[in-house]
């Protein structure tokens, strides 16, 4: 029986957010200094509320059956 690697939700989040919303930054040094600026909780909770939302949205839309 294999056991299920569980990914923290912060790794998730962030893995998103590279993927999702980088590529759509225009002002990549505001947007790097601004998440430096706030690595701590206030980034992790902005950024977990756009990914919550999206995957909220994905979940409504049918995508995970």
């Amino acid at each position: 029986m294999s056991k299920k690697t569980e990914i923290p939700k912060r790794l998730e989040v962030a893995t998103w957010y590279l993927i999702n919303v980088w590529p759509n930054v225009s002002g990549k040094e505001d947007e790097l200094e601004w998440l430096v600026t706030h690595l701590q909780e206030p980034a992790f909770k902005a950024i977990e509320g756009m990914y919550d939302e999206q995957m909220n949205n994905l979940e409504a839309d049918g995508f995970f059956k």
